[in-house]
């Protein structure tokens, strides 16, 4: 009995060959448990950096990465381009470890969009001159009250 070519089935690692599906073994695994000693001991590096050092170095790099967008806008240019991604995915990576200290995405996502926002605007501010309205200060605050209610 001859087999057909090879092909990759619907699920990651199932394969199937000339209408035949073969048996696919899947384990399910906490993340925790699949983690090595050596990379957990890794982890902990990261949680002693406290999170609020981490949402801070993330929405400065944010801010950093509107920078070179609003200078992408004046200017397009590939190097522009490549160091806008690069910086907002430093930003995302910084993010990150905030996880490990409170995983409640809610409130720690809130907070990082706060600091994100405030970090772009002062950006807008101080260094392209841009008028801060009466209507973005309010805007902020609200801000704040739903960081208060979220957290409450």
């Amino acid at each position: 009995m001859e087999q057909g070519p090879i092909t990759i089935g619907p699920c990651f690692g199932a394969f199937v060959a000339a209408g035949e599906a073969a048996p696919v073994k899947t384990r399910h695994r906490s993340t925790f448990r699949v983690l090595s000693g050596k990379l957990r001991a890794r982890m902990d590096i990261l949680r002693a950096v406290p999170a609020s050092v981490w949402l801070i170095a993330s929405a400065l790099f944010y801010a950093w990465g509107e920078y070179i967008s609003k200078l992408w806008g004046y200017h397009p240019s590939w190097g522009l381009t490549f160091a806008a991604f690069a910086i907002y995915g430093i930003g995302t990576f910084l993010w990150l470890p905030v996880l490990l200290h409170r995983n409640e995405i809610a409130v720690m996502g809130t907070m990082f969009l706060i600091l994100a926002l405030v970090a772009t605007i002062a950006v807008g501010f101080l260094v392209f001159r841009e008028a801060v309205e009466p209507r973005q200060i309010v805007g902020l605050v609200l801000a704040f009250v739903a960081l208060v209610l979220l957290s409450a």
